[in-house]
Protein backbone atom coordinates (compact mmCIF):
# COMPACT_ATOMS: atom_id res chain seq x y z
CA UNK A 1 0.00 0.00 0.00
CA UNK A 2 1.41 3.40 -0.91
CA UNK A 3 1.93 5.72 2.06
CA UNK A 4 -0.92 8.20 0.27
CA UNK A 5 -3.20 5.23 -0.28
CA UNK A 6 -2.40 4.31 3.75
CA UNK A 7 -2.79 7.94 5.13
CA UNK A 8 -6.35 7.63 3.13
CA UNK A 9 -7.24 4.41 4.70
CA UNK A 10 -6.63 6.14 8.75
CA UNK A 11 -8.75 8.39 7.94
CA UNK A 12 -11.46 5.92 6.08
CA UNK A 13 -11.02 7.10 2.76
CA UNK A 14 -10.57 4.63 -0.13
CA UNK A 15 -7.96 5.56 -2.90
CA UNK A 16 -9.31 4.35 -6.09
CA UNK A 17 -6.23 5.24 -8.80
CA UNK A 18 -5.10 1.60 -8.88
CA UNK A 19 -5.46 -1.08 -9.75
CA UNK A 20 -7.80 -0.36 -12.69
CA UNK A 21 -8.35 -2.88 -16.07
CA UNK A 22 -9.62 -1.75 -19.48
CA UNK A 23 -10.88 -3.16 -22.48
CA UNK A 24 -12.33 -2.07 -25.58
CA UNK A 25 -16.06 -3.15 -25.39
CA UNK A 26 -16.34 -4.07 -28.66
CA UNK A 27 -13.56 -6.70 -27.70
CA UNK A 28 -15.58 -8.42 -24.35
CA UNK A 29 -18.94 -10.16 -24.77
CA UNK A 30 -20.17 -9.98 -21.63
CA UNK A 31 -22.87 -6.99 -20.57
CA UNK A 32 -22.17 -4.46 -17.71
CA UNK A 33 -24.02 -6.95 -15.16
CA UNK A 34 -21.95 -9.73 -16.12
CA UNK A 35 -18.62 -8.14 -15.34
CA UNK A 36 -19.52 -6.91 -11.69
CA UNK A 37 -21.70 -9.49 -10.95
CA UNK A 38 -20.72 -13.28 -12.42
CA UNK A 39 -17.59 -12.42 -15.14
CA UNK A 40 -15.33 -9.82 -13.19
CA UNK A 41 -11.71 -9.90 -14.77
CA UNK A 42 -8.86 -9.94 -12.49
CA UNK A 43 -5.18 -8.10 -12.88
CA UNK A 44 -4.41 -11.54 -14.68
CA UNK A 45 -6.84 -11.33 -17.19
CA UNK A 46 -5.65 -11.23 -20.97
CA UNK A 47 -6.95 -9.81 -23.73
CA UNK A 48 -8.67 -8.07 -24.50
CA UNK A 49 -7.91 -6.50 -20.46
CA UNK A 50 -5.34 -4.19 -20.14
CA UNK A 51 -3.98 -1.80 -16.92
CA UNK A 52 -5.42 1.05 -17.20
CA UNK A 53 -4.13 4.37 -16.23
CA UNK A 54 -6.90 6.09 -13.71
CA UNK A 55 -7.23 9.19 -13.40
CA UNK A 56 -6.69 9.21 -17.67
CA UNK A 57 -8.12 8.34 -20.77
CA UNK A 58 -8.47 5.77 -22.92
CA UNK A 59 -5.76 7.39 -25.13
CA UNK A 60 -3.50 7.25 -21.62
CA UNK A 61 -4.57 3.91 -21.25
CA UNK A 62 -3.76 2.86 -24.72
CA UNK A 63 -0.05 4.66 -24.24
CA UNK A 64 0.26 2.93 -21.44
CA UNK A 65 0.09 -0.27 -22.79
CA UNK A 66 2.54 0.86 -25.62
CA UNK A 67 -0.57 0.16 -28.21
CA UNK A 68 -0.20 4.24 -29.53
CA UNK A 69 2.76 6.13 -30.48
CA UNK A 70 3.80 8.87 -27.87
CA UNK A 71 1.48 11.83 -29.19
CA UNK A 72 4.41 14.33 -27.56
CA UNK A 73 6.93 13.22 -29.51
CA UNK A 74 8.37 14.20 -32.54
CA UNK A 75 4.96 13.88 -35.21
CA UNK A 76 3.88 10.63 -33.55
CA UNK A 77 -0.09 12.12 -32.46
CA UNK A 78 -0.40 11.74 -36.53
CA UNK A 79 -0.04 8.02 -36.50
CA UNK A 80 -2.90 8.19 -34.04
CA UNK A 81 -6.26 7.26 -35.77
CA UNK A 82 -8.76 9.88 -35.25
CA UNK A 83 -12.28 8.84 -33.63
CA UNK A 84 -14.12 10.84 -37.27
CA UNK A 85 -12.44 8.04 -39.29
CA UNK A 86 -12.22 4.84 -36.53
CA UNK A 87 -16.03 5.34 -35.31
CA UNK A 88 -16.65 5.61 -31.75
CA UNK A 89 -16.88 2.38 -30.81
CA UNK A 90 -12.70 2.24 -31.45
CA UNK A 91 -12.07 4.01 -28.46
CA UNK A 92 -15.48 3.45 -26.54
CA UNK A 93 -13.37 1.28 -23.25
CA UNK A 94 -15.19 -0.87 -20.52
CA UNK A 95 -13.18 0.63 -17.30
CA UNK A 96 -13.18 -2.27 -14.19
CA UNK A 97 -11.54 -2.22 -10.85
CA UNK A 98 -13.06 -4.19 -7.45
CA UNK A 99 -12.70 -2.73 -3.97
CA UNK A 100 -14.19 -3.52 -0.51
CA UNK A 101 -16.19 -1.06 1.53
CA UNK A 102 -18.13 -1.17 4.75
CA UNK A 103 -21.58 -0.75 4.79
CA UNK A 104 -22.85 2.77 6.31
Amino acid sequence: MSPDAAAAASVGKLVLDTGWLAARSTEVALTGVELTTTHPPDASAAAPWMHAAVPGTVLGTLLKNKLIPDPFYGLNNEAIIDIADSGREYYTFWFFTTFQCAPV
